[in-house]
């Protein structure tokens, strides 16, 4: 329902020829199959128009559903409907993906692969934002990236060296974490907004262990701290 309400997308698969972009060569897509199903499903949640015989107001997407069992069968497995809240935002980053690179505006054939960015010397930080998102969609371009994806930018910080990275990457989910300590029994208030949350999202990491940074200036991997600017 919150994708059927995303009227930009909605409009896209019913009032546009989203055929025209089909990418059924993509081998990360599903050959076109789910972008075309969900364009079935859009068609009939917003068109539908009960039959004489049958005044119910409701549709029942069995299409869609074996469709999205064909290629993501681990999201109807037994284990998952234990885990429905988890399983619920797989569903949603899997759908979203697979349409995307169905829809991908990027033949599979003219993507250009980069190991590194060729940034400019002396340049701003918006000016390497600009860089790393042209590069970003030299492969990856659709109505999914039009709507859903932007950029993050972090600062990361080498505790051996003290070398200062700044980096821009892509994303089309946050996964905000909640604040334990205002969860606990001795906080005087529980109730925890969504800008506790983004606070706590945007706090600097410290980076050790398994999850320590590889620093280009020490070349090996090191202690460092990263903060979301």
């Amino acid at each position: 329902q919150c994708l059927s309400n995303t009227i930009p997308l909605t409009d896209y698969f019913l009032g546009f020829d989203y055929a025209s972009e089909l990418n059924v060569d993509n081998v990360l897509g599903t050959g076109g199959h789910l972008a075309k199903s969900y364009a079935k499903l859009m068609n009939h949640v917003w068109e539908f128009s009960p039959s004489k015989k049958d005044k119910s107001n409701h549709i029942r997407p069995d299409w869609f559903r074996q469709d999205l069992s064909k290629f993501c069968s681990h999201l109807f497995s037994a284990e998952a409907y234990d885990q429905p809240q988890e399983d619920a935002q797989e569903f949603l980053a899997y759908l979203l993906d697979s349409i995307h690179e169905d829809l991908n505006r990027v033949p599979s054939n003219k993507k250009i692969y980069i190991d590194s960015l060729n940034l400019k010397e002396g340049a701003t930080d918006e000016e390497h934002a600009v860089i790393a998102w042209e590069s970003y969609l030299k492969r990856n371009k659709s109505i999914i990236v039009d709507l859903f994806q932007g950029q993050l930018r972090s600062t990361l910080i080498c505790l051996t060296c003290h070398n200062k990275n700044i980096l821009f990457d892509p994303f089309m989910y946050l996964s905000i974490p909640v604040n334990k300590d205002l969860m606990s029994d001795t906080h005087d208030n529980k109730n925890i907004s969504l800008d506790d949350c983004l606070d706590l999202f945007l706090s600097e990491e410290h980076l050790v262990g398994d999850n320590a940074w590889y620093c280009p200036t020490c070349k090996k991997h090191v202690e460092a701290t990263k903060k979301f600017d």
